[in-house]
């Protein structure tokens, strides 16, 4: 994308908000985007990066996917929704059974907010600003 536009590592870097040596790291697949940068690489990018299986998303991959939109950690995301983080990255990973009342918690989760380009969470340092109950 980067190179399609005629850009520099350094025109990415400033637009994302990471250093150079971050850009270049992750291009060469050095290192994995953190979940705070989700929000500015996607805002760059035009669409999100995150890969998707072939056909219908499962309940797991959404509930990733809307964390990753909402630029929550696990732990963030684990208080809203009112579980255990252990438990909800399980979830995600689909490799802890999901019974009734905790999928509902899920569909909730993703019910409150559907996906937007813009997340939740207002510049300035991400891990910092608490999402409001009046912002969901």
């Amino acid at each position: 994308m980067r190179l399609d536009r005629k850009q520099y590592q350094r025109d990415a870097a400033a637009a994302i908000g990471v250093t150079v040596e971050t850009i270049i790291h992750w291009e060469l697949g050095q290192t994995n985007v953190t979940v705070r940068h989700y929000p500015p690489v996607m805002a760059y990018l035009g669409y999100c990066p995150v890969p998707k299986r072939d056909g219908t998303p499962s309940l797991s991959e959404l509930v990733r996917l809307h964390r990753l939109h909402r630029d929550l950690t696990l732990a963030e995301a684990a208080c809203e929704i009112g579980v255990d983080s252990g438990a909800l990255s399980q979830w995600e990973q689909d490799s802890r059974r999901l019974f009734r009342t905790s999928r509902a918690k899920l569909l909730r989760f993703i019910e409150r907010r559907k996906f937007s380009d813009e997340p939740l969470r207002r510049k300035g340092s991400p891990h910092k600003n608490k999402i409001k109950q009046s912002d969901i």
